[in-house]
């Protein structure tokens, strides 16, 4: 379990602004609505690890800007700043991203000796943006890395005169280095994310960009929104509210109206799904459904028992599907921002922990079903309704320590980022924000093909139970931590 105790400080020592390397096209960029809902969410983080970089570190930074600097060219909404008057959309004005270099006295291999388990340090590794200011950049990078003792004075100085930039490299004294990624997911999903990080990395090596961005957002507009359509679209009354979902009227029915509630104190967690679990688990469910899909029921029976709620309260899994190839005519595997549909799984824990776990797989196949072939026109229609609002309407409604929300997908090629010294050590999320949310990794070279890590959060009396049930098939690094 991630260590609660006081962690080694991190010392900026610079801030810059990068912008792209030659001028980009003034422009009002389009935003579709599966981009706009996401305008009220905090910014999304992504840390990298590598051990033992032969660069210097003026070196690597300059190397760093220097193909970002490229690669901005390519991806230029980045550069632009969120115009919220109206309806929303990116000013291309080439404002830049924030670059920011950090260090810190304390060498990457005692992490990596722990297994990269969760720490309260991953935090000071990523920049902090406030979403609902005007003019925040939309894409902060942070480098750190570990500095000698020596020069920890003249980067004290270096920090006090400069504080411009945003996005975090940070130094480790053994030459480890840490790259932190925080990103408005206004302009981009997971994948277009990734897509990102590899053409960033491909610039820094001097390659051809595999993988072009394809900008053309209005491939997803809606120019007719219909209410009618946004009608077909009823999660929250026919699963929030519906019977299936719907709270009891015993003893316990003020403790289970929907309505938001005192956030606990969570635990931060790495945890790993060997892949000889997930062949187990597709055993178990007869082969006819994904490993993601067994992975989650899986996930949600555990927790929910973990989480020992009355048995007649709701549970809900919140359901992310990646529409790029599922939207007719298929967006482009390459296409720059988000493609996400969404719903939700409600069942109650009785249900959840006694059923088999080929029908909790059932369902979370069927609400995906729905996302991609039946719910997600109806979906887009109901988020164009100017009065509709996913998250203040009903993600901020939904009670604590009832949900659960698997984000990221293994697949995408996080571990395949190489800036020209090699691939990552390691890929975190620095701080997993909710309570029962769960991001995925895949490819770890370090760990055994297929096998899956996931960082979590839970509370701390919750994260014993589940670490404590046999049947429970995800483990902790098995490298001692502290």
């Amino acid at each position: 379990m991630a260590s609660s105790g006081s962690e080694i400080n991190v010392v900026i020592r610079g801030r810059e602004t990068v912008v792209p390397e030659t001028p980009t096209e003034r422009r009002t960029f389009f935003l579709s609505c599966l981009d706009i809902f996401w305008k009220d969410v905090h910014y999304n983080q992504r840390l990298v690890f590598y051990e033992a970089v032969p660069d210097e570190q003026e070196a690597l930074a300059n190397r760093l800007k220097r193909s970002l600097a490229q690669c901005l060219v390519h991806y230029y909404p980045w550069c632009g700043r969120l115009v919220k008057e109206g309806r929303p959309a990116i000013d291309c004005n080439d404002a830049g991203v924030e670059f920011v270099e950090a260090c810190v006295d304390s060498p990457l291999l005692q992490l990596a000796d722990e297994g990269f388990q969760m720490r309260p340090l991953f935090r000071q590794l990523c920049q902090h943006v406030d979403h609902t200011k005007d003019n925040s950049p939309l894409l902060s990078v942070q480098v750190w890395s570990v500095t000698r003792e020596r020069e920890r004075e003249r980067e004290r100085e270096r920090e006090r005169e400069r504080f411009k930039w945003r996005l975090q490299v940070t130094f480790f004294s053994d030459g480890g280095v840490a790259v932190g990624i925080t990103q408005s997911h206004v302009i981009a999903d997971g994948q277009a994310l990734w897509n990102f990080m590899m053409s960033w990395s491909e610039c820094s090596r001097g390659v051809p960009l595999s993988c072009p961005p394809v900008h053309d957002r209005e491939l997803l507009a809606l120019p007719n929104p219909s209410a009618e359509k946004a009608s077909t679209w009823r999660f929250y009354e026919s699963k929030v509210e519906g019977e299936e979902g719907s709270p009891s009227t015993g003893d316990s029915a003020d403790e289970t109206q929907l309505g938001p509630s005192t956030p606990p104190d969570l635990t931060q967690c790495l945890l790993i799904m060997p892949s000889s679990a997930i062949k187990q688990l597709k055993a178990e469910d007869g082969g006819v459904h994904t490993s993601y899909e067994v992975m989650c029921a899986h996930l949600w029976k555990h927790i929910t028992i973990a989480r020992q709620r009355p048995p007649h309260e709701p549970t809900f899994l919140f359901v992310l599907a990646n529409c790029r190839s599922r939207i007719n005519p298929p967006l482009p595997a390459t296409y720059f921002g988000n493609a996400i549909g969404f719903d939700i799984c409600v069942a109650k824990p009785k249900r959840i922990c006694s059923e088999t776990l080929h029908d909790t797989a059932s369902r979370i196949h069927s609400t995906i079903v729905s996302i991609v072939h039946d719910g997600l026109q109806g979906f887009m229609n109901w988020l164009e309704i100017p009065e509709n609002n996913l998250f203040a309407h009903i993600m901020a409604r939904m009670p604590q320590g009832k949900s659960m929300n698997v984000a990221s997908s293994p697949r995408f090629p996080a571990y395949e980022v190489d800036f020209g010294w090699g691939k990552p050590s390691a890929v975190r999320s620095p701080n997993v924000p909710g309570e029962g949310e769960i991001v995925l990794f895949g490819g770890n070279p370090k760990l055994g093909q297929d096998d899956v890590e996931m960082c979590i959060a839970l509370p701390s009396d919750v994260l014993k139970r589940l670490l404590e049930d046999p049947k429970f098939l995800a483990k902790a690094p098995s490298t001692p931590f502290t």
